[in-house]
């Protein structure tokens, strides 16, 4: 959960970057800049943080399947944690339309890849529209990223245990 923290806060100053672009958009190209550098540390720091797991809390052996279940539970908790201020965020700070122009460039980048309208009309119906169901809905997707991130995170975070030197192999 220590780990699921500090990922969390680490969202929250992407989130926090985020705003300052809508507050100062002759930053913006900058600040976006660094907020897109962010995210792909996001796979970086998610396997740094597996490999230090690995390192204190399992004796340098991880399996697969065990790894995979950290990054898991990593995003989960990173996701938690940035939820509040997000939540904060979108109910109290946001300016009163930014919802619905999420919503409206969602629905142009879709129309412009060439969306069925009847597949169009639907997903914006389908659109949270609250600060809460959003907060929510960013939780799903966060896990649902760590469940995909955490595969190739394990595959290369993945330690053997060490065998021990005064065993004796008698299986022959």
């Amino acid at each position: 959960m220590y780990y699921g923290a500090l990922l969390g806060i680490y969202w929250t100053v992407n989130l926090a970057l985020g705003v300052i672009v809508i507050q100062l958009p002759s930053w913006a190209a900058i600040i976006a800049g660094f907020s897109n550098i962010m995210t792909i540390g996001v796979v970086f720091l998610t396997y740094w943080f597996t490999v230090q797991y690995r390192k204190k809390a399992l004796n340098n052996s991880l399996g697969i399947f065990h790894g995979w279940q950290f990054g898991v539970m990593l995003f989960f908790y990173a996701a938690l944690v940035s939820a509040i201020p997000q939540y904060i965020y979108l109910e109290f700070l946001a300016p009163d339309n930014l919802i619905s122009q999420i919503y409206q460039q969602s629905a142009q980048v879709m129309k412009s890849i060439g969306t069925d309208p009847e597949v169009l009309k639907k997903a914006v119906e389908q659109m949270p529209t609250s600060p809460a169901s959003m907060t929510i809905q960013n939780i799903f997707n966060c896990v649902f990223l760590g469940v995909l991130v955490s595969i190739p995170v394990a595959l290369f975070a993945k330690r053997k245990p060490k065998k021990d030197a005064n065993l004796v192999d008698v299986s022959n």
